[in-house]
C-alpha cells in the first residue's frame, strides 16, 4: 500500500522544553507572526493527505507558466504611387502568443470535465502518459471465504507497512492501544464492524491486519504471530487446520501499489480538480484510471465504506440517477482513511474507472459527478492550459491559521487552517503527524488521535454551548486546566492537548467563569 502524508515543513517549530504556552487567556488566538497561508495550500494539504500529490496528481509546477511564442509575422503597408513619394516608414511587426502547455505538463489523455456551469471552478488538470518516478509498494495478502464481501462471509488482509513510514508516525483517529502478545498495537474499529490492528513489530516490518467475520481474539493472535521479512509473510502455525485462516483462500499475494482511502490509484490516466468559488474552500478531485482488480478489491474491503442510498437527499438521488443512466457499476462510499472525504465511482464504456472524491457532503459530490462527461481533446487541452495558469480561483477572502495546541517553539504543534467552510486540523512533530478535515459538528466533542506511543486529545465546542475550558485528569499526574481557542470568525472553539498514552483520562467542562457545564468525559461517550 501507499500512504503519502508528509507533515508540513516548518509547521511544528523547534524542539524545546514542552510548555503549553499561549493558553492562559480565554479569548486570544495570537500564536505568532506567520504570513497568511496561500489559497492553494488548503487544496494541496488535503491532496497531500490523500497521497495524490506524491503520486503526481499535481506535477511539474503547473503554476509556472512558460508560454512558447509562435513565429513572428511581418506585414509591409501597401502604398499608392503619387507625384510626391511618401515618407519612408519602418515595417510594423505583430506577434501573437498562443496559450501553450508548460514544459513537462501533458494533456494527451482527456479526463473528465463538467458538461455545463457548476458552483465549482477549475483548480488543476493534467494527463499522465509515462510512469512518474519510483512507486513505493508493500506486500499485501488477501484471504477470503467463497461467499465473502466487505460485509459478508469471512476475510483477512495482512498488509505490510514497511514502505509506509514509521508506525509512530501514524496518528490514528479514535484508535485504542492494545498489546498483541509482546508487540504494541493500535485497534481501529470501523462503523460496519470491519476491524484493523496496526502492529509495531521489532521482528520484521510493521504491518496491519484487517478482517471481517473474524473474532477479535483471532485477529490479535494473527497480530501476535505473523511476521513480514524480506517481502514475505511468515504465519507460523496460523495456517494449520482450525486456525483463523481455515476455510479461506489466498486471492492476492503480491507487492501492490495501492493508495488507501479509495481516492485514486497511484498512476491515473488523467486527473482534474475543482474548488468552490466561495473563497476556494472545498475541493472535488476527478481521476480516470485503468482498471486494476487488486486495487478495486482492496478499496472494497478496507479502503471504502458503502453509503446507503436511503440516506441520500433528493438532490443526491438525482445525481445518482443521472449516473445510473449513463454509466455502469456506480458506487457511493466514504473513505476509511481520510475523514470527511466522500467518493463516487463509475465505469466508462472503455472499462476505465472514474473516481470522484471530495470534501463536500455526499449529495454535493453526487450532484457534481452527475454533471461530468469525458472531455474532447480540444476542451481538455484548454483546461490543462487554464489550470497551469492558476485556474479560475480568486485570491480574495481571509484564510485562518490558528495554533490550538503545542508548546510555542516546542517539539509539536496543532493548528487549524483554511476557510470557515472547510477547516483542516493538523497535529505533528518531527516523526508523527495527522492532517485531515476538522469535524465542525455542533456541541462539545472529544476525539483522540494515537500512535503507538503518543496520544493527543482534540477538544471542540461551538457557540452557543457554554463549555470554554476543560480540566483533563490522568491518574498520578497533575490536572491540566486549559481554555479552548476561538477559531477565527467561526462559532468553533478548539484545543489539542497531549496525553500520557499509557493512562486513562477524564475531562471536566467549564464555562468561561470556571463553573462546571455538561460535556463528554471521554471520546466516544
Amino acid at each position: 500500500m501507499i500512504e503519502f502524508l508528509p507533515p508540513r515543513d516548518g509547521a511544528f517549530g523547534e524542539s524545546g522544553t514542552p510548555d503549553f504556552v499561549g493558553f492562559d487567556g480565554d479569548d486570544t488566538d495570537d500564536f505568532g507572526d506567520e504570513p497568511p497561508r496561500s489559497r492553494w495550500l488548503t487544496a494541496l494539504a488535503v491532496i497531500g493527505v490523500t497521497g495524490l500529490l506524491a503520486g503526481g496528481v499535481i506535477a511539474a509546477a503547473p503554476w509556472d507558466n512558460d508560454p512558447a511564442a509562435t513565429p513572428t509575422t511581418t506585414t509591409t503597408p501597401t502604398t499608392t504611387p503619387t507625384t510626391t513619394p511618401p515618407p519612408t516608414t519602418a515595417p510594423r511587426s505583430t506577434t501573437t502568443i498562443e496559450p501553450s502547455l508548460p514544459p513537462g505538463v501533458s494533456a494527451d489523455i482527456p479526463g473528465m470535465l463538467p458538461a455545463g456551469p457548476t458552483s465549482y471552478v477549475l483548480g488543476w488538470a493534467q494527463s499522465f502518459v509515462e510512469p512518474r518516478g519510483e512507486v513505493l509498494v508493500d506486500p499485501i495478502e488477501v484471504w477470503m471465504s467463497p461467499d465473502a464481501s466487505r460485509g459478508a462471509g469471512r476475510w483477512i488482509i495482512v498488509d505490510s507497512l514497511a514502505q509506509s513510514g514509521s508506525m509512530n508516525g501514524r496518528l490514528r483517529r479514535n484508535a485504542v492501544r492494545v498489546d498483541a502478545g509482546t508487540r504494541p498495537a493500535l485497534l481501529i474499529t470501523r462503523p460496519d464492524s470491519v476491524v484493523e490492528i496496526d502492529v509495531d513489530s521489532s521482528e520484521g516490518a510493521p504491518f496491519a491486519v484487517s478482517g471481517f467475520g473474524i473474532g477479535l481474539p483471532e485477529l490479535i493472535r494473527i497480530a501476535s504471530t505473523a511476521r513480514i521479512d524480506a517481502e514475505r509473510v511468515d504465519y507460523g502455525d496460523l495456517l494449520a487446520p482450525g486456525g483463523p485462516f481455515d476455510g479461506l483462500e489466498k486471492l492476492v499475494a503480491d507487492d501492490v501499489a495501492w493508495s488507501p482511502g479509495g481516492i485514486s490509484n497511484s498512476t491515473p490516466d488523467a486527473t482534474s480538480g475543482f474548488i468552490t468559488d466561495q473563497r476556494g474552500s472545498t475541493w472535488i478531485q476527478v481521476s480516470v484510471d485503468a482498471p486494476d482488480p487488486t486495487t478495486q478489491l482492496l478499496d472494497e474491503l478496507i479502503g471504502l465504506t458503502p453509503v446507503e442510498t436511503s440516506t441520500l437527499s433528493p438532490a443526491g438521488l438525482s445525481g445518482l440517477f443521472s449516473l445510473w443512466e449513463r454509466f455502469d457499476s456506480v458506487k457511493v462510499a466514504q473513505s476509511n482513511d481520510f475523514v470527511g472525504i466522500n467518493v463516487v465511482t463509475f465505469v466508462l464504456a472503455d472499462l476505465r474507472i472514474v473516481t470522484v472524491a471530495g470534501q463536500g457532503d455526499i449529495d454535493d459530490v453526487l450532484g457534481f459527478a452527475g454533471e461530468l462527461q469525458l472531455a474532447t481533446q480540444e476542451d481538455w487541452e484548454a483546461a490543462v492550459i487554464d489550470a497551469s495558469d492558476g485556474g479560475s480561483i480568486g485570491q480574495d477572502g481571509p484564510q485562518m491559521d490558528v495554533q490550538i495546541g503545542g508548546p510555542a517553539f516546542g517539539e509539536w504543534q496543532a493548528q487549524v487552517y483554511g476557510w470557515s467552510e472547510s477547516l483542516q486540523l493538523s497535529i505533528g512533530g518531527s516523526d508523527f503527524y495527522v492532517s485531515e478535515n476538522l469535524d465542525q459538528a455542533l456541541g462539545p466533542r472529544l476525539t483522540v488521535y494515537r500512535s503507538i506511543d503518543r496520544a493527543f486529545l482534540v477538544t471542540t465546542n461551538t457557540w452557543p454551548n457554554q463549555g470554554r475550558r476543560v480540566v483533563i485528569t490522568q491518574p498520578g499526574l497533575d490536572p491540566q486546566e486549559v481554555p479552548l481557542v476561538p477559531v477565527g470568525d467561526t462559532a468553533l472553539h478548539a484545543l489539542v492537548v497531549e496525553l500520557d498514552a499509557s493512562l486513562p483520562y477524564e475531562v471536566q467542562w467549564l464555562d468561561r467563569w470556571g463553573a462546571p457545564v455538561p460535556g463528554p468525559a471521554q471520546a466516544g461517550s
